[in-house]
């Protein structure tokens, strides 16, 4: 599965957005659904580099990846998209 990086600040709820539906399309595709911790790894990985640095102990802390992900978009500063 190919995870498109997230450019910059202003993408990350849009990032998430995609990377959730990437995720969903490979569950649905037949892959194995992931783990809390693999989400949160994956999305680490694809953030922009100055937030990701600030986020890489918090994706090992206890909780489901949506905790993660709203506390993610909240240091980018973002709301989900609607």
């Amino acid at each position: 599965m190919h995870l498109r990086p997230i450019k910059s600040l202003e993408n990350v709820a849009l990032g998430i957005a995609e990377f959730e539906n990437k995720i969903a399309e490979y569950v649905e595709a037949g892959g194995r659904p992931l783990e809390p911790d693999e989400m949160k790894a994956d999305l680490l990985a694809i953030l922009p580099e100055s937030l990701r640095e600030n986020l890489l102990w918090r994706a090992t802390d206890p909780g489901d990846f949506s905790k993660f992900k709203n506390m993610v978009q909240g240091a980018g500063g973002q709301s989900p998209p609607q």
